[in-house]
């Protein structure tokens, strides 16, 4: 991951976020993994691969049920998330 570089600027972080993504595209928990123990900006980048992977697998499918039980305030933000998604079509 190195050649691509370490996420201090954008597309850097996309570029990394999205190997992260198809180096793990049925396991959401190695992608963010990943994407966490890189070098540089590893939180931004971790962010990233974790929103593109749940995005493509849908919340409930691709996070793990214990990360998604341990989550803080998990009914608002999943609230919000539904009522975000309805507004946009």
């Amino acid at each position: 991951m190195r050649h691509i570089g370490e996420g201090w600027v954008a597309e850097e972080a996309v570029a990394l976020a999205l190997y992260c993504v198809l180096r793990y595209p049925d396991d959401y928990a190695a992608c963010v993994r990943r994407a966490a123990n890189s070098d540089g900006d590893s939180d931004s980048v971790a962010c990233i691969a974790g929103g593109i992977a749940a995005a493509r697998a849908g919340v409930l499918d691709a996070l793990p049920a214990p990360w998604i039980r341990s989550t803080e305030n998990r009914a608002t933000l999943m609230d919000l998330g539904m009522r975000l998604a309805y507004a946009r079509g």
